[in-house]
């Protein structure tokens, strides 16, 4: 991941299946390359370098991960676009959240019927894994 983004890219995403993800910033260097807007608006409480290692979100019955890794790229670019009440992005921690939750619901059909809030995503306690 280093040389990734001491190249310069902005943020490197690695799905980890089952382990859950790896989400990591590259600096504000890396968002005036991407010329600002959105990414840069997203990123500006991101610290340079800051990375998180999240788990799994639990899930129930039989899992088909077809389009997991689609829909966690789905998720982390809503993420980056979604605002809080207070009008603040989301944190990286809370981005990856949400991309792990979106991945979550496409893999697991208990959820697919009944979508997570955002708000829901942002807090759940992830330290439970698969």
């Amino acid at each position: 991941v280093a040389p990734l983004l001491e190249a310069g890219v902005g943020l490197v995403a690695i799905t980890l299946g089952r382990a859950g993800a790896y989400v990591a910033f590259g600096g504000e260097g890396a968002t005036r390359r991407q010329g600002g807007g959105a990414f840069a608006a997203a990123a500006a409480g991101w610290r340079p370098g800051e990375c998180v290692r999240l788990p799994a979100l639990p899930v129930a019955g039989e899992v088909n991960a077809n389009g997991a890794g689609d829909a966690f790229v789905a998720g982390l670019l809503a993420a980056l676009l979604w605002r809080g009440t207070d009008g603040e992005p989301l944190t990286l921690e809370q981005a990856a959240r949400v991309a792990l939750g979106s991945a979550r619901q496409r893999i697991d059909p208990a959820r697919r019927e009944s979508p997570e809030s955002v708000d829901a995503l942002c807090g759940e306690n992830v330290s439970q894994g698969v």
